[in-house]
């Protein structure tokens, strides 16, 4: 992105310069239409396209995030005030319940469902990025993965009520088979 806008900011003030100090004659003689044409209309078609084809290009790259019901675990969170309430729906054997703390295969995309009991919510592991309201009487999905091992803080992130600062949760990103025992 810092390349993408380095480029045409470069442009704006290479075609800046040029008409400042080369083309002055030439600039006053040119109509108001013409310049309208150009600047206002081509520009900014041709700014839109490559942009589209950029985001077109990155598009492979997200398909993962794209395919959430191929997670082999899923995990229900349940936001109440001032607690997370966690449930482990493996694919195999009996649901597990927890609070506040939610642990993770490293390298295995998980599943979230996540629901409101009693107001907003906001379920939010910041070095996984997704963040997801959680709206009573709604039911979300986010897919996350974790990359690396760590215990992450999880914030809630929308103000939920006067206890809103304490309600956090641990997110333990550990390997699979330390997951697994």
């Amino acid at each position: 992105m810092l390349s993408g806008g380095a480029v045409i900011w470069l442009g704006v003030v290479g075609v800046l310069l040029h008409s400042a100090l080369f083309n002055r004659r030439r600039l006053a003689e040119k109509s108001a239409s013409r310049i309208i044409l150009w600047g206002g209309v081509v520009f900014p078609s041709v700014t839109l396209c490559v942009l589209l084809a950029y985001a077109l290009w990155l598009m492979p790259g997200l398909r993962p995030f794209a395919q959430a019901g191929a997670a082999g675990l899923r995990i229900e969170i349940t936001g109440r005030q001032f607690w997370w309430e966690v449930v482990y729906r493996p694919a195999q054997g009996p649901p597990v319940a927890s609070a506040n703390e939610v642990r993770l295969p490293v390298g295995e995309r998980v599943e979230f469902t996540l629901k409101s009991a009693d107001v907003i919510h906001s379920f939010w592991i910041p070095p996984l990025g997704g963040k997801m309201d959680m709206i009573p009487g709604r039911t979300n999905r986010l897919s996350l993965m974790a990359t690396k091992p760590g215990i992450f803080r999880g914030p809630c992130a929308e103000y939920c009520g006067t206890s809103h600062a304490l309600m956090a949760f641990s997110a333990v990103a550990m390997e699979p088979e330390a997951f697994r025992s």
